[in-house]
């Protein structure tokens, strides 16, 4: 259920997003990164107090120093979401290899428009092997990067431009 909460939330479906995160939250009520999931399919719907609640319940520290970037940025709220971004680089100082550290710290950098720094920490998590940046392509926060030129290079260098598709 998780992971079609993922398929829904990165095809921007967002109701079916919240649905099966809450399915699979029933089904697994300790599953590490279900609420942040959720709450990322609230903040999409602009639904930021019941964000903040399930972000609150995550287990994942990561999961949800990122999840709170997010919702900051979608509240317009700069300062709380370099601050959570900070957090986060902090965390890959002491555990550089934690899974969707990079690939969150990338996120939070690119809402706050530091372009480099989102591509440092993306070729950080390619390089590490971070299974999350199989979902690179589809990652709405990471838009930003999309008119870069290294942006094409990045989806090459993992095997997802269209002509590797075919």
């Amino acid at each position: 259920q998780i992971d079609l909460s993922l398929i829904f939330f990165f095809s921007e479906s967002w109701p079916d997003a919240e649905r099966a995160a809450r399915r699979a939250l029933q089904l697994s009520p300790i599953g590490t990164g279900y609420h942040a999931i959720l709450a990322w399919s609230l903040i999409a719907q602009q639904r930021y107090g019941e964000a903040e609640a399930e972000l609150a319940l995550e287990r994942s520290e990561i999961e949800r120093l990122n999840g709170r970037g997010l919702l900051a940025l979608a509240r317009g709220q700069r300062t709380l979401a370099q601050e959570q971004l900070a957090n986060l680089e902090e965390l890959a100082r002491s555990e550089p290899d934690k899974a969707d550290l990079q690939q969150s710290i990338a996120w939070l950098c690119a809402g706050l428009g530091e372009i480099d720094r989102a591509f440092a920490a993306l070729d950080r998590a390619r390089a590490s092997r971070d299974p999350s940046v199989a979902w690179s392509r589809t990652m709405w926060p990471l838009r930003p990067l999309y008119a870069d030129s290294r942006w094409g290079e990045f989806l090459g260098q993992i095997g997802l431009v269209d002509d590797l598709l075919k």
